[in-house]
């Protein structure tokens, strides 16, 4: 059951995400701009409204429970428990702590996503010729592991601010936690759990673009039937 909902979530969020893409890709227009940027400007629109609307909500509760596994008094035992305690405590404010890096990384992965999917995918596959799965596994991954190491730095400071929680905080926002990061801890911290990362976003790219392709492929035969 959990692993049907995690599939359900899953197609959920990529096609909200490439909904979003396509309408504003609609709104920027092709004629009077080059194609990647395009694909750059509407990405950046896709992953903004995303990370409003779902990611930085979820992403407060996801990092509020890890933190809380270590505690002799959880108070986010459970997902509901975690949004009834932080609307409780916090308002409806608390679950946009750290919205700024977490809409700067979201809406960065998603334009180069985008944008590189469709430039690696043209070499890769020139007009006119059909692209294979493992061409399109390939193109998905390697956007994964270029958002990664784009913006693995602002997830860390999203990561740090999200899980402050009460007391005084040791960051008053995402500049100041990304050069006290960098001052105190060195560049390199800013770069801590980027391979992990990069595995699990650049296998997800991967599996999310090459479904995506598939699928669309299957829908369209089906409508032509």
């Amino acid at each position: 059951m959990r692993i049907l909902s995690f599939i359900i979530l899953f197609f959920f969020f990529f096609f909200k995400q490439k909904t979003a893409y396509e309408m504003l890709r609609s709104l920027v227009g092709s004629e009077m701009c080059i194609r990647d940027r395009v694909n750059l400007l509407s990405g950046l629109g896709a992953g903004f409204i995303e990370a409003m609307v779902w990611t930085a909500p979820t992403e407060r509760i996801k990092i509020l429970r890890q933190n809380d596994i270590k505690s002799s008094n959880p108070k986010y035992s459970s997902f509901l428990g975690g949004i009834r305690t932080i609307l409780k405590e916090q308002g409806i404010a608390g679950f946009y702590r750290g919205v700024i890096p977490t809409t700067l990384r979201q809406a960065s992965s998603v334009a180069v996503r985008f944008m590189l999917y469709k430039e690696v995918m043209g070499r890769l596959a020139p007009a006119g010729q059909k692209p294979s799965v493992w061409q399109q596994l390939f193109a998905g991954s390697l956007t994964g592991v270029a958002s990664t190491l784009l913006n693995n730095p602002i997830d860390v400071v999203k990561s740090r601010l999200q899980s402050q929680d009460g007391g005084k905080p040791a960051y008053r926002g995402t500049v100041h936690c990304l050069v006290s990061t960098a001052r105190n801890e060195g560049m390199m911290a800013l770069y801590r759990g980027t391979l992990p990362r990069m595995m699990k976003v650049s296998a997800g790219q991967a599996i999310t673009f090459a479904a995506y392709e598939q699928f669309t492929l299957l829908i369209r035969s089906l409508e032509q039937a």
